[in-house]
């Protein structure tokens, strides 16, 4: 299983907003092992959120908090527990925002969801 998305979505707000929408078809059909993402920052220093949010039982599935620090596009990865999937298809976001700590504006470039 292979889920991707690909645009330059700049992130200037401190809420989350969607970047992509994607059925996840549940782990009774296949498990989500990990994520992965590549950013970068407009300014350097400036940091941003990224997480995996299912819409459908609304929950956290997985989330890197003060990740985007670079201005150089980066590649960044989390693993996924399978205690936060769902058995069921659910409708999955990929949501970004400035990081409430230390945020600034940034790009979110390209996702991947992978077993």
């Amino acid at each position: 299983m292979a889920a991707t998305g690909n645009t330059n979505l700049n992130i200037n707000s401190s809420s989350w907003l969607t970047a992509w929408t994607v059925i996840y078809p549940g782990t009774d059909v296949v498990t989500a092992g990990s994520m992965h993402f590549v950013s970068d920052a407009v300014l350097a220093g400036k940091y941003g959120d990224v997480r995996l949010y299912d819409y459908t039982n609304a929950a956290v599935v997985a989330e890197l908090l003060d990740t985007v620090t670079g201005t150089t596009p980066a590649k960044w990865s989390q693993s996924i527990s399978a205690g936060n999937l769902p058995a069921a298809e659910a409708i999955f976001e990929v949501q970004a925002r400035k990081s409430v700590t230390n945020g600034g504006q940034w790009n979110l470039r390209s996702f991947l969801l992978r077993e």
